[in-house]
Protein backbone atom coordinates (compact mmCIF):
# COMPACT_ATOMS: atom_id res chain seq x y z
CA UNK A 1 0.00 0.00 0.00
CA UNK A 2 1.01 3.85 -0.67
CA UNK A 3 1.46 4.36 3.10
CA UNK A 4 -1.15 7.55 3.71
CA UNK A 5 -2.79 8.12 0.57
CA UNK A 6 -6.20 6.31 -1.02
CA UNK A 7 -5.92 6.19 -4.66
CA UNK A 8 -9.14 6.25 -7.21
CA UNK A 9 -9.17 5.36 -10.70
CA UNK A 10 -12.19 7.64 -12.31
CA UNK A 11 -12.38 8.28 -16.51
CA UNK A 12 -12.14 11.48 -18.11
CA UNK A 13 -15.76 12.27 -18.74
CA UNK A 14 -16.20 11.74 -14.85
CA UNK A 15 -13.29 14.35 -13.65
CA UNK A 16 -15.34 17.57 -13.80
CA UNK A 17 -18.68 16.47 -12.04
CA UNK A 18 -16.20 14.72 -9.44
CA UNK A 19 -14.11 18.61 -9.19
CA UNK A 20 -17.55 20.62 -9.26
CA UNK A 21 -19.25 18.29 -6.44
CA UNK A 22 -18.76 16.17 -3.50
CA UNK A 23 -18.30 12.39 -4.27
CA UNK A 24 -21.17 10.91 -2.93
CA UNK A 25 -21.66 8.09 -0.30
CA UNK A 26 -19.95 4.47 -1.20
CA UNK A 27 -17.22 5.77 -2.95
CA UNK A 28 -14.24 2.95 -3.85
CA UNK A 29 -10.64 3.79 -2.70
CA UNK A 30 -7.73 1.53 -2.50
CA UNK A 31 -3.87 1.31 -3.83
CA UNK A 32 -2.47 3.35 -6.43
CA UNK A 33 -2.26 -0.20 -8.43
CA UNK A 34 -6.53 -0.80 -7.75
CA UNK A 35 -6.94 2.85 -9.01
CA UNK A 36 -5.57 2.14 -12.35
CA UNK A 37 -6.85 -1.25 -12.69
CA UNK A 38 -10.65 0.16 -12.32
CA UNK A 39 -9.76 3.35 -14.57
CA UNK A 40 -8.27 1.62 -17.60
CA UNK A 41 -11.27 -1.16 -16.80
CA UNK A 42 -13.44 1.58 -17.74
CA UNK A 43 -12.12 2.48 -20.82
CA UNK A 44 -13.60 -1.10 -22.10
CA UNK A 45 -16.77 0.68 -21.99
CA UNK A 46 -15.65 4.34 -23.38
CA UNK A 47 -12.72 3.87 -25.78
CA UNK A 48 -12.82 7.77 -26.22
CA UNK A 49 -12.67 8.32 -22.82
CA UNK A 50 -9.10 8.41 -20.71
CA UNK A 51 -7.77 7.03 -17.48
CA UNK A 52 -7.81 9.64 -14.48
CA UNK A 53 -5.97 9.02 -11.06
CA UNK A 54 -6.89 10.61 -7.59
CA UNK A 55 -5.16 10.63 -4.71
CA UNK A 56 -6.40 11.84 -1.21
CA UNK A 57 -4.06 11.64 1.79
CA UNK A 58 -5.98 9.93 4.84
CA UNK A 59 -6.26 12.03 6.76
CA UNK A 60 -8.89 14.12 4.89
CA UNK A 61 -10.98 10.91 5.21
CA UNK A 62 -13.26 10.67 8.27
CA UNK A 63 -11.90 7.02 9.28
CA UNK A 64 -15.44 6.66 11.09
CA UNK A 65 -17.01 6.18 7.46
CA UNK A 66 -14.06 4.08 5.84
CA UNK A 67 -15.20 0.35 5.65
CA UNK A 68 -13.87 -2.43 4.14
CA UNK A 69 -14.61 -3.28 0.47
CA UNK A 70 -16.00 -6.27 0.52
CA UNK A 71 -17.08 -6.69 -3.39
CA UNK A 72 -12.98 -7.32 -3.35
CA UNK A 73 -13.39 -9.69 -0.72
CA UNK A 74 -15.57 -11.43 -2.70
CA UNK A 75 -14.22 -11.31 -5.54
CA UNK A 76 -10.31 -9.82 -5.40
CA UNK A 77 -8.77 -8.35 -8.98
CA UNK A 78 -5.64 -8.59 -9.33
CA UNK A 79 -4.04 -8.78 -12.58
CA UNK A 80 -1.30 -11.03 -11.97
CA UNK A 81 -0.78 -14.24 -10.08
CA UNK A 82 -2.07 -14.22 -6.45
CA UNK A 83 -2.71 -16.87 -3.59
CA UNK A 84 -6.54 -16.20 -3.30
CA UNK A 85 -6.56 -18.84 -0.48
CA UNK A 86 -3.56 -16.97 1.26
CA UNK A 87 -5.64 -13.94 1.18
CA UNK A 88 -8.67 -15.68 2.24
CA UNK A 89 -6.59 -17.01 5.12
CA UNK A 90 -5.35 -13.47 6.15
CA UNK A 91 -8.64 -11.84 5.70
CA UNK A 92 -10.58 -14.66 8.04
CA UNK A 93 -7.86 -14.34 10.58
CA UNK A 94 -8.59 -10.26 10.32
CA UNK A 95 -10.61 -8.02 12.83
CA UNK A 96 -12.15 -7.58 9.02
CA UNK A 97 -11.97 -3.76 9.80
CA UNK A 98 -10.91 -1.58 6.70
CA UNK A 99 -7.46 -1.14 7.51
CA UNK A 100 -7.16 -5.48 7.02
CA UNK A 101 -9.47 -4.77 4.18
CA UNK A 102 -6.70 -2.24 2.72
CA UNK A 103 -3.95 -4.26 3.92
CA UNK A 104 -5.55 -7.63 2.22
CA UNK A 105 -7.12 -6.63 -0.94
CA UNK A 106 -5.94 -2.89 -0.82
CA UNK A 107 -9.27 -1.49 -1.11
CA UNK A 108 -12.03 0.28 0.90
CA UNK A 109 -15.45 2.12 0.53
CA UNK A 110 -15.65 5.69 1.86
CA UNK A 111 -19.89 6.14 2.98
CA UNK A 112 -19.59 9.80 3.45
CA UNK A 113 -19.90 12.77 0.83
CA UNK A 114 -16.08 13.73 -0.14
CA UNK A 115 -14.93 17.17 -1.45
CA UNK A 116 -11.89 16.48 -4.23
CA UNK A 117 -9.74 19.98 -5.29
CA UNK A 118 -7.53 20.02 -8.10
CA UNK A 119 -4.40 18.71 -6.41
CA UNK A 120 -6.03 15.66 -5.52
CA UNK A 121 -5.77 14.69 -9.50
CA UNK A 122 -2.30 12.64 -9.77
CA UNK A 123 -2.85 11.62 -13.63
CA UNK A 124 -4.77 13.94 -15.74
CA UNK A 125 -6.26 12.78 -18.97
CA UNK A 126 -3.91 14.79 -22.03
CA UNK A 127 -7.08 16.41 -23.16
CA UNK A 128 -7.57 18.39 -19.77
CA UNK A 129 -6.63 21.28 -19.22
CA UNK A 130 -5.13 21.19 -14.82
CA UNK A 131 -7.10 23.78 -13.99
CA UNK A 132 -10.74 23.55 -14.54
Amino acid sequence: MDGEILYRGITSADLRASLEAPLRPSTHWGSYRMAEYFATQSLDDRPEEEPVILAVPLSEFDPRFLRPDLEMVRDPVFEEDIDEEGLDEQWASSEKGWQDCLACYEAVVYDAPLTLRPEHVVQWPTSADPAP
